[in-house]
């Protein structure tokens, strides 16, 4: 699923599916895909996904991307409490990764 093929199935089940592991599994695959619109779909669900620890998975996978964007949104996540405070701030804090 790191294909950029995958991207639109990944962002449906990222927005629908009713099971979080499902949808943090698909925010850290899009994050390691990379394209603008995933990354975009991964920081909209760090805002706003209703589960904590799929908004902190979602942290976690934006650590790896490190573009302006996706700083701004893991700093504004980082005074949040636990567990999507304490992984934004180690994302904050992690070198980005090859893709």
């Amino acid at each position: 699923l790191r294909e950029p093929s995958a991207t639109p199935r990944l962002l449906a089940r990222l927005a629908e599916d009713v099971k979080p592991a499902v949808r943090a599994l698909s925010a850290e695959a899009l994050a390691k895909i990379g394209d603008a619109e995933g990354v975009k779909a991964v920081i909209a669900a760090l805002r706003g996904d209703a589960n904590a620890e799929v908004r902190a998975e979602c942290a976690r996978a934006l650590g790896h991307v490190k573009s302006e964007a996706t700083v701004a949104a893991l700093k504004a996540a980082a005074g949040e409490p636990d567990p999507v405070g304490a992984a934004a701030r180690e994302a904050l804090a992690a070198p980005a990764k090859a893709p």
